[in-house]
């Protein structure tokens, strides 16, 4: 695979249902992303965005195929396994924030290290430099339902990659906000991508954020086609 290769996806197919009634989701699809990389990925709702990110995240995985992150393959790992490596090489980042409303948004931020092993002092460190970098530093201790729709994103773009991981997986990170929030979480995520030599793979309907990664494919018919 190479080791500049974050993402490998080798002729992956996905059904739902059984004959005669089954569903082809995804037909023979493969797909490389190199480190640094900024992939855009395009298509009608129900095409079958949401669940190839879930398989390239290893939440799922496919009937046939395969797919490694990090030249290791995911159906090749124990859950164990699976988990420890989706910490240390995999982000998310979805449409809604999906933050933990119980906890503040540094503690929120310092969850992901606290799961790798770090202290809970080096976790709230971390995240609080993070988070300040970014102008939060007046809401470290706010619940998500004291920030704004735009805080709270930015704040799950920060959680997505606190980790520095190999990949960052974004399903309509800007598809709930409005266009200035939806500017302010892109321009951070572009930000960070480049500062951390992350991988991106993103699902958009926003073909204003899709023209800003390095290519945009369209999914259709199962398959992947370069726009």
């Amino acid at each position: 695979m190479g080791i500049n290769t974050v993402l490998d996806v080798q002729n992956i197919e996905k059904h739902y249902g059984k004959p005669p009634n089954e569903l082809s989701v995804l037909n023979k699809l493969s797909l490389k992303v190199k480190r640094g990389e900024k992939i855009a990925i395009m298509g009608a709702s129900g095409s079958g965005k949401t669940t190839l990110l879930n398989l390239l995240g290893g939440l799922d995985d496919p009937d046939y195929g395969s797919i490694s992150v990090c030249e290791k393959n995911w159906s090749k790992l124990s859950i164990s396994e699976r988990a420890t490596w989706r910490n240390q090489h995999v982000g998310f980042v979805y449409q809604f924030h999906h933050l933990l409303e119980e906890f503040s948004a540094l503690e929120n931020v310092a969850l992901p290290l606290l799961i790798a092993g770090q202290s809970m002092i080096s976790a709230k460190e971390t995240s609080g430099k993070f988070l300040t970098s970014i102008g939060l530093e007046g809401r470290l201790g706010h619940r998500p339902s004291q920030l704004s729709g735009g805080e709270r994103q930015r704040v799950a773009v920060i959680r997505g990659l606190i980790n520095k991981p190999s990949v960052l997986l974004l399903d309509e990170p800007t598809g709930n906000l409005d266009s200035d929030s939806a500017k302010k979480t892109l321009d951070l995520i572009l930000q960070l991508s480049k500062t951390l030599s992350m991988a991106i793979v993103l699902v958009t309907h926003d073909t204003f954020v899709a023209k800003n990664m390095d290519v945009t494919y369209r999914l259709m018919d199962g398959s992947l086609e370069e726009k």
